[in-house]
């Protein structure tokens, strides 16, 4: 299984970590392969990141059966499913403004996403630039006017930790 590797940037508990190819405090972070794919879904085939949350830069192929990450916690896998999932929305899953999910002190971050339908490889790129707070989105390399013509370019369907404990939770939470 391709293997990838998380540090703490900043170092303690709570601290930044990144993607970057060496060992952290924990080991490795593995992204083990699950066969099995769906044949009619729309796959997210490449994922290019530059100054997203704690990820340093990475450009990464993704198989077509999908992968699990893995890893201890604080490790930055969140912010790498938070990363994917940037592309459906164009904003944060969790709620964070853009200037949240650049890189502290950073000029931005830009999003690169590559997909397959079986049919065509559309794309979907969206850079965020800091010092003017503004935000540039390309479909299959052509600028978007509005952000309601981008929206809905590919799905996804994210369960974060407060769905999941809605699902188990009392009732009287889901009601």
């Amino acid at each position: 299984a391709p293997e990838v590797d998380a540090v703490d940037r900043r170092g303690g508990a709570g601290g930044a970590d990144e993607i970057d190819g060496r060992h952290g405090r924990e080991g490795p972070v593995a992204v083990e392969v699950v066969v099995g794919g769906l044949e009619e879904a729309v796959h997210l085939e490449r994922i290019v990141l530059r100054g997203f949350r704690n990820l340093c830069d990475l450009e990464l192929a993704l198989p077509p059966e999908g992968a699990v990450l893995l890893g201890p916690n604080a490790q930055g896998k969140t912010n790498f499913l938070e990363a994917l999932g940037y592309p459906v929305l164009f904003r944060a899953l969790r709620g964070a403004t853009d200037a949240e999910v650049a890189q502290f002190g950073g000029p931005g971050f830009r999003v690169e996403a590559a997909f397959h339908d079986g049919q065509r490889s559309p794309t979907a790129e969206v850079t965020y630039t800091a010092g003017n707070r503004r935000k540039r989105i390309l479909l299959d390399g052509a600028p978007v006017a509005r952000l309601s013509e981008a929206v809905g370019a590919w799905i996804a369907v994210a369960f974060l930790p407060r769905d999941v404990a809605l699902a188990g939770g009392p009732a009287t939470e889901r009601r």
